[in-house]
């Protein structure tokens, strides 16, 4: 098997792996307090970036973008929506509330939020990738 790294794939790998280190590094010292941010930052971001380097080395930058930069914005996303949808049902406990739904009512949706929006962004992807091979392959019939 012959490993092929061009300048391209490396220059994307130093791009996506710098941005990764770079949220390492922010959540760690200035959101390590913050429930998402210190949950993925202690689990590594459940080793994504090892997922990007392998979808740029096969060629698949749009995909590895999409998670990397839905890495990102979904920290942010799920931490605060996972804050508000805490808040709305922290209101909802009453002193009548049993244990078992205080608890549910507790729970905090930014993980799962998170990872909802990296799967969102690389379905997203794969869709614009079907787009673009479609549009290029009925252009090419219309030649």
């Amino acid at each position: 098997m012959k490993l092929s790294i061009t300048i391209d794939k490396l220059k994307h790998t130093i791009i996506q792996m710098f941005i990764f280190i770079l949220t390492f590094v922010i959540s760690r010292k200035y959101f390590n307090n913050v429930y998402v941010f210190e949950w993925t930052s202690h689990r590594y971001y459940l080793y994504l970036w090892l997922g990007v380097l392998i979808l740029t080395y096969l060629d698949k930058k749009y995909i590895s973008y999409a998670i990397t930069l839905a890495n990102v914005i979904g920290l942010f996303i799920g931490q605060y929506l996972g804050d508000y949808i805490q808040s709305i049902n922290i209101a909802k406990i009453t002193n009548n509330t049993d244990a078992e739904n205080i608890y549910r009512l507790s729970k905090h949706y930014g993980v799962f939020i998170w990872i909802f929006s990296i799967m969102l962004a690389i379905l997203i992807a794969i869709m614009i990738g079907f787009i673009k091979r479609y549009k290029k392959l009925k252009n090419l019939s219309y030649k």
